[in-house]
């Protein structure tokens, strides 16, 4: 490698100014080159493991964009066990290096455990992984997995899958609603794209801390999870419930006008409400969230308080413990 010729400041220059998908492959090829960037300060904020039926693809999370994952991708082909490909399409590049053969499992252990000895200095580094198959017999379980997404699963795959992922740390459910949704247990957070089913038809199952829902909600809905928030139909783990309608719809500006009739000494309430900083690095919301609108209910059975807040198209509820609204 003609690069290790040069001197490390000026390594560390040029590997500086390279892209995550250019450094995988120069890695995997040089023991010497992973060595080098060992010693620098790489940062990316996640390292996605994506399954179909016949390949899987890596993506790089971008440390300065969040929440963003760069497009191009490594591909593995099922029918090519001996090659590991990676492809650049804007400029046609093709990378084809030898990993010695071995299984689908082998071979994405291997840059599992590749990416863990290169990222090693980013303690906050999430290992995704995204099923974009039906059929669970295409994924291979990732060591500690921090996100698992889902365009389609089954009832029984989905218990199944916590059941072997018990340090999971955000569950996503996108765009195919399950035909049965499950007790999700152990899971702190929750985020569900959904269209055919409500958010009601997954709440109740929910028995996390923090629940982020996308697609149609009508008023209706709303005052029906208040309702059924009040009357202790939900989880107690339950602590946030955030909202967004479909893109260019909104809540009505009378939303919550009918609990409104609580006097409540707003003086006293509580200026944001903040995440518990082990979740916020998995919300797309991370906040704090500002409470100068809210609106207040109290559940009579155990004093805990629900704030209510409609913001053009997202709908927030926030639950408190009595002490933490009611400050002496």
């Amino acid at each position: 490698m003609r690069l290790l010729k040069y001197p490390i400041l000026l390594q560390e220059e040029i590997f500086s100014n390279m892209e995550y998908e250019t450094i995988f492959p120069l890695s995997l090829m040089s023991r010497n080159v992973l060595k080098v960037l060992k010693q620098l300060n790489w940062k990316p904020v996640e390292v996605a493991f994506v399954f179909d039926s016949d390949r899987f693809h890596i993506h790089f999370g971008d440390s300065t964009i969040s929440s963003y994952l760069i497009s191009k991708s490594f591909v593995w082909q099922q029918t090519s066990t001996h090659l590991f490909d990676y492809a650049d399409y804007e400029t046609e590049t093709v990378y084809n290096f030898e990993i010695n053969g071995g299984s689908r499992r082998e071979i994405l252990l291997r840059m599992y455990k590749h990416f863990s000895e290169l990222f090693q200095k980013c303690p906050k580094l999430k290992f995704c992984a995204r099923i974009d198959t039906s059929d669970m017999n295409f994924y291979v379980p990732i060591p500690s997995l921090n996100i698992a997404t889902f365009k389609e699963v089954s009832a029984n795959d989905l218990t199944t899958f916590m059941r072997n992922h018990l340090d999971l740390k955000l569950l996503v459910l996108d765009e195919k609603p399950l035909g049965e949704i499950p007790d999700i247990i152990n899971i702190r957070n929750m985020r569900v794209v959904c269209f055919e089913k409500n958010f009601l038809d997954y709440i109740p199952h929910f028995k996390g801390v923090n629940a982020y829902f996308y697609g149609y909600t009508a008023a209706n809905d709303i005052h029906e999870f208040i309702d059924g928030w009040l009357n202790g139909k939900y989880p107690d783990n339950l602590r946030l419930i955030h909202i967004e309608k479909e893109y260019g719809r909104q809540f009505r500006l009378d939303l919550l006008e009918n609990y409104r009739q609580n006097q409540w000494d707003l003086n006293r309430m509580p200026l944001e409400y903040e995440l518990d900083e082990r979740d916020k690095c998995y919300s797309q919301f991370p906040g704090p969230f500002k409470m100068e609108n809210a609106v207040y209910v109290q559940r009579e059975s155990d004093g805990k308080i629900l704030s209510l807040q409609s913001i053009s198209d997202i709908f927030i509820g926030c639950v408190w413990n009595r002490e933490d609204v009611f400050r002496e």
